[in-house]
């Protein structure tokens, strides 16, 4: 549904999971513009039913140093997953993160997130990342 809905809306989609128990990221979203430039990548998390979202050993679901350790073992998987890692890493400015939830009788509520994973605001546009790409090393 997601993938469907995106797609419908001008986002393409590079692969994002990197083994055979589809680790990674739900999905990466990428909008460009007719230039062919960058306009925005959509890192996003799919929830369904009343399903919630995690905090793990890396962190709360969705935030920098999730989002950090999901990039770091796309790009230790190598192949398709590290390519499209190393796409985020070099366009982060533009990454926008979104949960989106799928109810029970089918309806998404897209819900947007801030680096720390909390959801700042539902639907709508941009929401700002903060600047600071995590996966640059200082």
């Amino acid at each position: 549904l997601v993938d469907k809905k995106l797609q419908q809306d001008g986002w393409t989609s590079p692969p994002t999971k990197y083994n055979k128990s589809h680790h990674g990221f739900d999905g990466v979203y990428v909008k460009t513009a007719k230039n062919g430039d960058i306009e925005e990548v959509l890192i996003v998390e799919v929830k369904t039913g009343s399903g919630v979202s995690n905090t793990t050993k890396a962190g709360k679901q969705m935030s920098d140093d999730w989002t950090k350790e999901k990039i770091k073992q796309m790009m230790n998987a190598g192949g398709d997953a590290a390519t499209t890692a190393q796409f985020i890493v070099n366009n982060y400015a533009s990454v926008q993160r979104a949960k989106v939830r799928i109810g029970t009788d089918g309806t998404m509520k897209t819900n947007h997130v801030d680096s720390k994973g909390n959801v700042v605001r539902t639907g709508g546009t941009k929401v700002n990342n903060g600047g600071a790409n995590p996966c640059q090393t200082p």
